[in-house]
């Protein structure tokens, strides 16, 4: 599971610095720069959230370095392990991004 954690997310984001680089190239102005993240899994396939959170953890570099502004949808936090609730947070902090939960 966290093989396809780990893919599915480096895949998303490399796929939108792509598409963000080829919008610029074609329009000579800057592409679309928001990179909207979900909890993969974290529903129906009762992925554990803190796998997601270190997923994203270690793909922070990658974020860092795309330029996106990266913005992390969570779906009730309540529900999330308040630790993991924090990572988040401050891992999207540190991207100058955002949490923005729905309930």
């Amino acid at each position: 599971a966290m093989f396809l954690l780990r893919v599915e997310y480096r895949l998303t984001m490399l796929a939108d610095m792509e598409s963000a680089h080829r919008q610029a190239s074609v329009a000579g102005r800057p592409g679309r720069r928001k990179l909207f993240l979900t909890l993969v899994g974290g529903g129906v396939f009762r992925n554990d959230p803190r796998w997601v959170c270190d997923v994203l953890q270690e793909n922070e570099g990658l974020l860092r370095q795309s330029g996106l502004d990266v913005r992390l949808c969570i779906f009730d936090g309540r529900l999330l392990p308040p630790d993991v609730m924090r990572d988040l947070k401050a891992l999207a902090g540190r991207l100058g991004g955002q949490v923005t939960e729905v309930t």
